[in-house]
C-alpha cells in the first residue's frame, strides 16, 4: 500500500472499526502505523512495485520492536 505522507507500507491487518477498518500498516523506515480506512487514501501499489514481508525483513525495514501480540494491541 501507498500513503501520501508515509510512503510504501505492508499492511499487517484489517479489522473493523466504528467508522470503516482499522488497517495496520508497517512503513519503510517509520514503523508501525495505525490508520482508519477510508480516511487514510491508502492506495494499492502497482504491481511492480511490490514487495513481500520477506523481503522487507531481510532488509531490516519492519519495525523490530513490534509485537503484535503484545498486551494492548
Amino acid at each position: 500500500m501507498v500513503h501520501p505522507t508515509f510512503g510504501q507500507g505492508l499492511v499487517v491487518t484489517v479489522k473493523p472499526a466504528p467508522d470503516g477498518h482499522e488497517v495496520v500498516v508497517a512503513f519503510d523506515g517509520l514503523g508501525i502505523k495505525h490508520l482508519l480506512h477510508p480516511l487514510a487514501k491508502l492506495e494499492p501499489l502497482p504491481e511492480r512495485d511490490k514487495r513481500s514481508s520477506a523481503d522487507m525483513e531481510i532488509r531490516g525495514e519492519l519495525d523490530a520492536e513490534y509485537d503484535p501480540f503484545a498486551e494492548g494491541r
